[in-house]
C-alpha cells in the first residue's frame, strides 16, 4: 500500500492545485445548464433501468417495494423511501434472502501507511487517477449542484476538498469529491422541499459516511448479506424524481435540445475512452454539439 499511498498525495495535491488556480471553476463555467442536467441524468440511467431490470427473477421482492413506493409516494411522498426500504427488508428476510451468517460488527480505526514515491508511477499511475477524479467525480458532481440551480463557490470546494483528501492520503484516503449522486440525492425535492434546507440531507449523508467507514467491515458484510436486487431497487426509486428532473431540464429548451440529448446518450452509454468515464466525454461530445450548433444558428 505505499505506492498507492504516494499516487493519493500526487493526485490529491493536483486537485489541491486546481482549486487554488481557479482553472476548474473556469472550465465549468463553460458548461451550459441543459448539458449539466443532460449529464446528470445519463450517469443516474442505469440506477433508473436497475429498478425495473429484476422483475424477472425477484418479481415478489421487487414488485412489493415498487408497490410500497408506489402507495407511500401518493400518501407520504417524504417517506416514500423508508416505506419501500421497510417493505422490501420486511420481504427480503420472509423469503430467506438475507444471509445473516455474513452479518458481524467490527471497527475499523485508521492506519498510517508511509507512501514510496516514484517518478514513473506517479505518471503512468497517479496523473491518470487525477484526471479521472477530475472528470468522473467532481465534474459531474458540479455539473449536478448546478444543473439543480445551486450556485457553487467551485474553487473554495476543490481546495477545501483536494487539501482534507491531502492530509488523509496517507491513511488510504484516495479521494474526497463531490460525488454526482450523492449530490443527486441530497439535492432533490425528495430531501426537502424546501431547497434551502436540502444541505440537512447532505449533512446527514456525511454522518452516515462516516459511521460506515468507523463500521467498513460490518458494512461489507451487510452489504453482502442483502440481496443486489434489493440494493438496486432501492437505490432506483430513490432516483427517479432526480432523474425526471433532469431530463426535463436537459430538454424543455429547444434551441439546446439536440446538444442535451447527444450528451445524454453518450453519458448513458457508460464507454470509457482513455481510461476517462462517459460523463466526461459526455460533456465534451455535447459541448462540441452546443458550440457548432449555436454558430450555425447566429450564422
Amino acid at each position: 500500500m505505499q505506492k498507492p499511498s504516494a499516487f493519493f498525495i500526487f493526485a490529491n495535491g493536483l486537485i489541491l492545485l486546481c482549486g487554488l488556480t481557479g482553472l476548474f471553476a473556469r472550465l465549468m463555467k463553460l458548461i451550459p445548464h441543459s448539458l449539466a442536467a443532460a449529464m446528470l441524468a445519463g450517469v443516474l440511467l442505469r440506477f433508473g433501468l436497475q429498478t425495473f431490470s429484476h422483475l424477472d427473477g425477484h418479481f415478489l421482492l421487487c414488485g412489493s417495494m415498487i408497490a410500497a413506493w408506489l402507495v407511500a409516494k401518493a400518501l407520504a411522498p417524504r417517506y416514500a423511501i423508508v416505506a419501500t426500504l421497510i417493505t422490501g427488508s420486511v420481504v427480503a428476510w420472509a423469503g430467506g434472502d438475507v444471509v445473516t451468517n455474513r452479518l458481524t460488527l467490527s471497527l475499523v480505526m485508521p492506519q498510517f501507511i508511509a507512501p514510496a514515491f516514484s517518478l514513473t508511477s506517479l505518471v503512468s499511475i497517479g496523473l491518470p487517477f487525477f484526471l479521472v477524479t477530475m472528470a468522473s467525480q467532481n465534474a459531474p458532481g458540479v455539473a449536478t449542484m448546478k444543473a439543480s440551480g445551486y450556485p457553487l463557490a467551485v474553487s473554495p470546494l476543490m481546495i477545501a476538498t483536494g487539501g482534507l483528501a491531502l492530509l488523509l492520503s496517507p491513511f488510504g484516503v484516495y479521494s474526497i469529491c463531490i460525488a454526482a449522486i450523492t449530490a443527486a440525492i441530497c439535492q432533490s425535492p425528495d430531501a426537502h422541499p424546501d431547497a434551502s434546507k436540502r444541505w440537512l440531507a447532505a449533512m446527514a449523508a456525511g454522518g452516515f459516511y462516516l459511521l460506515a467507514g468507523v463500521f467498513g467491515g460490518s458494512l461489507t458484510g451487510l452489504m453482502a448479506a442483502l440481496p443486489p436486487s434489493w440494493i438496486q431497487t432501492l437505490a432506483g426509486l430513490a432516483l427517479l424524481g432526480t432523474i425526471s428532473g433532469s431530463l426535463y431540464q436537459a430538454l424543455h429548451n429547444e434551441t439546446e435540445r439536440d446538444a442535451a440529448i447527444v450528451t445524454f446518450l453518450m453519458t448513458a452509454s457508460g464507454v470509457t475512452l482513455l481510461g476517462i468515464g462517459s460523463a466526461f466525454w459526455g460533456l465534451v461530445l455535447g459541448g462540441v454539439c452546443f458550440a457548432v450548433l449555436s454558430r450555425l444558428r447566429r450564422a
